[in-house]
């Protein structure tokens, strides 16, 4: 395989990459906003009933219509997150702020994480998990220098692939 080829397969690879990510990006966004509009509308429905006009508190639950949570915002070392839930009640993703910036997690239906994406201390970055939850491909854009860096890790956890 020449130069050119494994270049050609890696720009493919990276374009498959990036349409998934969007794609995940923009479904937990819809869920998002899918929540906040159920929340509008159960509190436009209440507002007959005397409620302050600001709920202020540590931790906020959503539930179904049998009582299970589905969906948690709450802050977590310091730091506001919005937790969504499974059936049941199994992580499935979440979005918020860490130390290092924001960040979007996606996990399985088992909990375990499969996609991470977020923007850290040196530029944004993804990462992806395979079934027994290891980080087997990493990208990252430094934003110093504006150098893209793709990672592949073997099984072990060792580097097998990494570009520049």
């Amino acid at each position: 395989m020449t130069q050119e080829q494994r270049f050609d397969d890696l720009e493919l690879q990276t374009g498959r990459l990036r349409r998934t990510a969007t794609a995940f990006l923009f479904i937990a966004l819809v869920a998002l906003v899918a929540c906040l509009g159920l929340l509008a509308i159960r509190r436009a429905l209440t507002q007959s009933k005397t409620r302050p006009a600001v709920v202020t508190g540590t931790e906020f639950r959503l539930v179904d219509e049998n009582g299970a949570t589905r969906a948690v915002l709450a802050m977590e070392n310091g730091h506001p997150l919005l937790r969504f839930l499974g059936e049941r009640g199994e992580f499935r993703a979440a979005v918020g702020l860490q130390d290092y910036g924001p960040s979007l997690f996606f996990a399985r239906p088992n909990g375990r994480p499969a996609m991470s994406m977020g923007f850290g201390g040196k530029g944004p970055g993804m990462a992806f998990a395979d079934t027994a939850s290891h980080m087997r491909i990493m990208l990252h854009v430094d934003d110093s220098t504006g150098m893209p860096t793709i990672v592949l890790r073997d099984t072990t956890g060792h580097t097998a692939w990494t570009a520049p």
